[in-house]
């Protein structure tokens, strides 16, 4: 059993991820067809009553989430830590600032061709590729979740998933539907119909966060 402190971050290799408890609130909350989702693994969740299996990954550029980490958990380690944390960061190219910090700026100066865009398409890749060797039960519906800091201007988002379809046209196994978690949003590409839709979930952002770190809390009670 993991040690969980409370008021502290959630330590890492706990039973269950928290990405995919939040994961699987934020679907069960914003898509009807969601309910009782089970956590498990290839896919990582399955909604046995709608047929669906969902992956769940996110498309942040490592540095930034490692330099990301290491800026939250500064002051709830030692002395020697955080010096070796403070040092790593610069070298990640993300100084550390104190209690608030100045991240990159995220540019969009080439449409949907951006930087930013790029690590989506390239995790989409990823996925596809490890989807396609096999290793995936299938379900009715096969899917995918991205969080990530993306912005979608809403006049891109029919291009962003015409995108989106034509990484998937190198496969033969595809994601029926694609999930992306952006700043304040929740955006379902259906990729059979070329269909999109968007629930803004800033709202709700914080009681999801407690109820999924309760979730990973009461698993290591009960491991």
């Amino acid at each position: 059993m993991v040690i969980i402190e409370e008021d502290k971050p959630l330590p890492e290799h706990t039973k269950l991820c928290y990405e995919e408890c939040y994961a699987k609130l934020l679907l069960e909350t914003f898509i009807e067809k969601f309910k009782n989702i089970n956590i498990q693994d290839k896919p990582d969740l399955v909604c046995d009553a709608c047929h669906t299996g969902v992956e769940v990954t996110d498309v942040m550029d490592k540095n930034k989430k490692e330099a990301l980490k290491l800026w939250y958990t500064m002051p709830y380690v030692p002395a020697d830590k955080q010096k070796y944390n403070k040092e790593r960061m610069q070298k990640l190219g993300m100084p550390y600032q104190g209690g608030v910090q100045s991240w990159p700026v995220i540019s969009y100066d080439n449409g949907i061709d951006s930087a930013p865009y790029q690590e989506l398409y390239e995790s989409l890749h990823k996925k596809l590729k490890k989807f396609n060797k096999g290793n995936y039960k299938l379900y009715e519906s096969n899917e995918i979740l991205f969080f990530s800091e993306l912005w979608f201007a809403h006049d891109e988002e029919c291009l962003i998933i015409e995108r989106l379809n034509q990484i998937q046209n190198s496969y033969s196994n595809k994601f029926d539907v694609i999930y992306v978690v952006t700043q304040g949003y929740l955006y379902e590409f259906k990729l059979n119909s070329l269909g999109v839709r968007k629930f803004y979930i800033h709202g709700a952002n914080s009681s999801l966060a407690e109820k999924a770190r309760q979730m990973v809390i009461e698993a290591e009670k009960n491991a």
